[in-house]
């Protein structure tokens, strides 16, 4: 990385993924974040993401409990 945009766009990136809040795998939301072109949807569907993906992973704890 060789410009201060870069540097920072991996920071937050980091920091997102360490909270949770993007996929360990998003690089998308870090080079847009570096660009300047990150859009309002591509937080979205960035964030509904890993909410879904959660939510998935609580069914299928609900539903093999329910089967115990």
């Amino acid at each position: 990385m060789n410009n201060n945009n870069e540097r920072l766009a991996a920071i937050i990136a980091e920091k997102l993924k360490e909270k949770g809040l993007i996929k360990s795998d998003d690089t998308s939301v870090e080079s847009e974040l570096a660009k300047g072109k990150l859009k309002e949807t591509a937080w979205k569907i960035a964030l509904e993401e890993v909410l879904n993906s959660n939510g998935e992973e609580a069914n299928e704890t609900t539903e093999e409990n329910a089967t115990e």
